[in-house]
């Protein structure tokens, strides 16, 4: 997840990304969320929520490439400032997958829940219902 926390829209995107971390840390101990970008860190954090700050695009490129199967934009109904738009495109250029809201797509008009993403509930205990076997696009 790339997340600057300097607009409310990435930082209620963070707040809502480390309570699914929570939920699915109940039921996948294997799966880890990197956050991008600078900005305060927001507590608590989970333990599998790692925040890597700033990265130069070098090693930017080799996370999205090799090492993301998954990329989450999951902002909430309130987050209505459109922001994701630069980051679900730069997922998409690597072949990530991406699980959204709505509100993660807006601005996105050509996209459709299933053809280009997964369609995600907003309720954090629902936004992962599928699994992440062979999640990287092809």
């Amino acid at each position: 997840m790339v997340a600057p926390r300097n607009s409310y829209s990435n930082v209620l995107a963070v707040k809502h990304a480390q309570k699914i971390m929570e939920e699915l840390e109940k039921i996948r101990d294997d799966v880890t969320l990197l956050i991008i970008d600078g900005g305060k860190f927001i507590h608590p954090i989970p333990k599998n929520v790692k925040y890597l700050g700033h990265v130069n695009e070098r090693l930017y490129h080799i996370l999205l490439s090799r090492i993301a199967d998954t990329a989450i934009a999951p902002y909430p109904k309130n987050a209505v400032c459109g922001g994701a738009r630069d980051k679900i495109l730069e997922y998409w250029s690597h072949k990530i997958i991406v699980v959204s809201t709505w509100e993660g797509m807006r601005g996105i008009q050509e996209s459709k829940a299933e053809a280009h993403f997964v369609l995600s509930n907003y309720a954090v205990e629902e936004f992962f219902s599928g699994n992440f076997e062979n999640s990287r696009a092809s």
